[in-house]
């Protein structure tokens, strides 16, 4: 008999093993009892989630869970409560048909489990879709790879720079997956995957390994069964249709299904690589970014590109991937240096500064500070402190406070913005350079 619907989904734990009337029931029920995980909707909580705490704790004094995920209502495009009267739900065997099961599930996993979840095709189409072409196209470009040649053993292997760092990142992606997992926070799962596989896989190992991958490359193999093993398995919870099929293509590997396969485990990261390759893709961002301003493609070549830093972490990153910089920027020669010695400083009075201390005098101030050149001006300032001239019979002592600095550049240079250095692009084309962009137009 059901004393109540309620208090017979709270009796849950121990009337599936008809505890304590079934023999031998009491060693079962122990054996489960708490349960280590549920999950139901945001409107069980004054429901299932409820009685459930509350027959445990009566009957047991305990919880009747370890961990729980409560699950945000499904709301429309426009964050609407779905409803026949309004005309908004959606037919699930339809939108699976339009936008498939892995879609709607990583559409779902996208946003924090508790959060009210908007959803409709449109949005699946604008948040999730980019995800799954660029893993299938990165995935049929490293099926191409892996079928040139059948790749060495890792031990015999002389990996080059950016495969050991997507090697690291990789290892980095499983260890944050996994934490996440422990914490369920499915929504930092699918940000850490996407990121992964949009930003460091297709949009720079690939674009770094391309020339590369025109010819067999045991390395270049091994690094590609290496991310693509741990990727589709770390994806398998979320989207298991398209990690299966990509698994079949490319892993093969005992067992014969991703989802039979064991969970992977992190391996060892070199945090000083990848935080190196962050900054190295920075500074090519900032070069190409220049580029777009002096209007030349990429395939025309620069002469020289000047980075200008202090940062010593940053000067190990140029240092260590110089050669990775140069090719993705299509740069003849990469400086580095603390300063940019081609420009010059220049400086002018700063009115705002000036006149709350010198009143009706500081036009005259600032007229006569014109007729000095910026090298004087600064070298009795770091000599002495401050600047002195006479105006009007006074002596007027400036100092650096009330001047504005500003850097003057050669004309045949570019200036790109950096977080983390100052680069200028050698705009100067010569003969051969010039010929070298054509060939490759």
């Amino acid at each position: 008999y059901v004393i109540d619907c309620w208090y017979d989904s709270g009796a849950a734990t121990f009337a599936q093993f008809h505890y304590p009337f079934e023999k031998e029931s009491g060693k079962t029920f122990e054996k489960h009892f708490p349960y280590d995980f549920i999950t139901e909707s945001i409107d069980q909580t004054r429901g299932w989630f409820y009685t459930l705490h509350v027959l445990g704790a009566l009957l047991f004094d305990s919880s009747a869970f370890k961990s729980v995920v409560v699950g945000g209502l499904l709301v429309d495009e426009k964050g609407e409560k779905m409803s026949k009267s309004k005309g908004n739900t959606l037919d699930p065997f339809e939108i699976f048909d339009a936008v498939g099961v892995d879609a709607v599930r990583l559409q779902i996993c996208s946003s924090a489990p508790d959060a009210t979840k908007r959803f409709g095709v449109a949005l699946v189409n604008e948040g999730v879709k980019p995800l799954l072409t660029v893993l299938w196209n990165s995935c049929y470009f490293a099926s191409e790879v892996l079928g040139k040649k059948a790749e060495a053993g890792a031990r015999d292997l002389p990996l080059k720079i950016e495969d050991r760092w997507i090697i690291s990142r990789t290892n980095s992606v499983v260890a944050a997956v996994d934490d996440a997992l422990g914490r369920h926070e499915y929504h930092a799962c699918m940000q850490e995957l996407k990121s992964f596989v949009i930003d460091d896989f297709s949009r720079w190992y690939i674009r770094i390994i391309r020339d590369r991958a025109s010819a067999p490359d045991d390395a270049l193999q091994y690094t590609f069964r290496y991310i693509t093993s741990r990727a589709v398995k770390l994806l398998a919870p979320f989207a298991p249709y398209i990690s299966e099929e990509i698994y079949q293509l490319l892993v093969k590997e005992k067992p014969v299904s991703v989802h039979l396969s064991e969970w992977p485990k992190a391996e060892a990261a070199d945090s000083e690589l990848e935080s190196q390759m962050t900054i190295a893709r920075s500074l090519v961002e900032s070069v190409l970014s220049g580029r777009d301003h002096m209007q030349r493609g990429l395939k025309w070549p620069l002469k020289r590109v000047s980075v200008v830093t202090n940062d010593s972490k940053v000067k190990q990153a140029v240092r260590a991937l110089a050669e990775v910089i140069k090719k993705q920027c299509n740069v003849k020669e990469l400086t580095l240096s603390e300063e940019f010695k081609e420009a010059r400083q220049r400086v002018k009075a700063d009115y705002s500064k000036l006149e709350p201390t010198f009143g009706s005098i500081t036009p005259k101030i600032i007229a006569n500070l014109a007729m000095h050149s910026t090298q004087a001006v600064l070298q009795h300032i770091e000599g002495e402190g401050s600047f002195r001239l006479e105006v009007d019979g006074q002596i007027i002592s400036i100092t650096k406070e009330h001047l504005i600095t500003e850097k003057e550049i050669p004309g045949n240079y570019v200036q790109a913005q950096s977080q983390y250095a100052d680069i200028y692009l050698d705009t100067e084309m010569t003969e051969e350079m010039e010929a070298e962009g054509y060939a490759r137009e």
